[in-house]
Parts: structure tokens; sequence; C-alpha cells
């Protein structure tokens, strides 16, 4: 069956208009075109779709069946005909990010939902990496957005720092860091450090000099981190966006350490040359500003 657009059209006209003059004065065509669509969309459905006993062609019960497909033909047609004017005017197919997994995600949420009110056609494809996976899939992947918590030098593109994520070294109350009123570096070391994978080194956080003699414990993402800190598998370091709630209900502690129990992240997003963005991009980017950091 080959059901054309033409005949789709011609018949939800017909149907409007009530008779084949009307219709084939809106369509601005000959009488006996309009008929001649009709009568094929008949033959190619093998279906009697009009009950021509009356003055006004009413449909048949199979012809409000067909209608209703036709509808959805013509529909169709005028979305992808949207589709084509908003890719005409500088609309991107496919953007992509790719983001350090311990940058809260409710960030980029809002800024995904303040692209989409825009009714953009584009395919927006997020994806979580850690540490320096983030720069490794940017680099391979060549996506359009990076945002990373490590220094990028093989970055060349344009940037902006965001505001700061504060991270805190942290255990279970069960833990026995959390009951010592000061914990030495060598206690540290020697207790068992849950991390996510990937490497850190050049983050800054105060653990990085020191050289872990105790487990240490790899997880696949930060929520998966806070779960084994907080059943007293071993202490690490989660951002406070996480852990706030955790803090005030003493399920998790900030340990008392020689070394800084406090650090701060400044998220850098990298992205392609401004006169290279699509509007999707540009749009992605202004959001993003809004979160852009002081320092």
């Amino acid at each position: 069956m080959n059901v054309t657009l033409d005949q789709a059209i011609a018949f939800d006209t017909l149907i409007k208009m009530g008779t084949f003059k009307k219709a084939a004065e809106k369509l601005g065509k000959g009488h006996s075109a309009v008929m001649y669509l009709i009568k094929s969309l008949e033959q190619e459905t093998a279906l009697t779709l009009l009950d021509r006993s009356g003055y006004r062609n009413k449909l048949t019960p199979e012809g409000e069946l067909i209608h209703k497909h036709c509808l959805d033909l013509i529909k169709s047609r005028n979305q992808m005909a949207e589709l084509c004017l908003k890719l005409q005017s500088g609309w991107e197919p496919k953007l992509s990010l790719v983001y350090d997994g311990v940058i809260n995600f409710q960030l980029i949420i809002v800024v995904l939902k303040e692209i989409n009110e825009s009714e953009i056609p584009t395919e927006i494809r997020v994806s979580a990496a850690y540490l320096d996976e983030v720069e490794a899939v940017f680099q391979k992947s060549e996506e359009d957005f990076m945002l990373t918590v490590l220094p990028s030098p093989n970055c060349k593109g344009p940037s902006i720092t965001l505001n700061a994520i504060r991270m805190h070294l942290v255990a279970s109350p069960n833990n026995i860091l959390a009951s010592q009123k000061s914990i030495s570096n060598q206690q540290l070391l020697q207790s068992t450090l849950v991390r996510v994978r990937g490497n850190n080194s050049g983050v800054g956080l105060s653990t990085e000099s020191l050289e872990q003699v105790g487990a240490t414990i790899l997880v696949n993402d930060f929520t998966t981190k806070r779960q084994a800190i907080i059943s007293g598998l071993g202490y690490g370091w989660l951002p406070e966006y996480l852990i706030s709630e955790d803090l005030k209900a003493g399920d998790l502690i900030r340990l008392n350490t020689e070394i800084k129990n406090q650090h701060l992240l400044y998220p850098k997003l990298f992205h392609k040359e401004t006169q290279g963005l699509g509007k999707g991009a540009r749009a992605m980017l202004s959001s993003f500003e809004k979160f852009k950091s002081d320092i």
C-alpha cells in the first residue's frame, strides 16, 4: 500500500469542505484532480471511503478510520516541515556533554530544562565519567561540552569556571576514626579509603600527598561511595550537596584530621570556539554561565 500525502490532504480537505468543488477551490486544483486523488485513495485502500448518496459526501465507517490515519500523515508532514525550518535556522541535530560525576546533576537538569523550553529539535546526549576519564571521553568522542574538576592543559578551547563544590572528608560514626578527637596522618594511612574510580592526581585533595597503607576500595560512583561510607566500610571525600542531610542526622561525621578535611572543587566547562556554536550550544552555554564563579 502506498497512500500519498496528496491523497491524504485531498481526503481531509474534502471532508472539511463537504463537496469536491469547494475542496478543489480550497486546494487550488481542478475538480477532476481532486476526484482522481480520492478515487485512487479508495483503490489503494480497497475500501469505500465515502457515502455519495447525498448532496454532501459523508464518511463511511471505514472512511472515518482511514481519515484518522490521513490526519496522522499530515501531522507528520507538518512536524517534519517545522523540524527542517529549525535545522535550517541553525539548531544542531545533536549535542553532547560529558561531565564529572562529582558534579551535582541537578545543575545540569536546570540547564536542560531551560533549553527544552525552546522546543528545540536537538538530541542532547549527557554522559558521566570520573576524573581523568572525563577528558579522555571528551577528546576521543569529540563531545561538544566537557565539565571537569581536573586541570586540563591539553584542552585549548574556551572555558568558564562554575561555582565551587565543597568536599568533606567523612566517615560513619561507627568507624573507629570518627571517635578520634585528632586523627593523625598515620591513622588515616592505615584505615580503609573509599574512592571513586579514576586518577584523582591534580584535584588538590589533602589526602593526595599520603601513600595509603590500608585497603583502598574503588567504587563506580558517588552515590555508591556514600552508601559504602555510611555502612562503615571506610572513610573518604564526599560532596556537601550529597551528604548535607546525612551530616545533620549524624549518619556521617566530618573527620578531625591533621590535614585539611574540606576542599573546594571548581568545575570548568570547556566548549568549542563561540563562533562555531549552533543555536543549541549557544543556549546551553548561556544557561551554564548563570552558574559562573566569581573567582
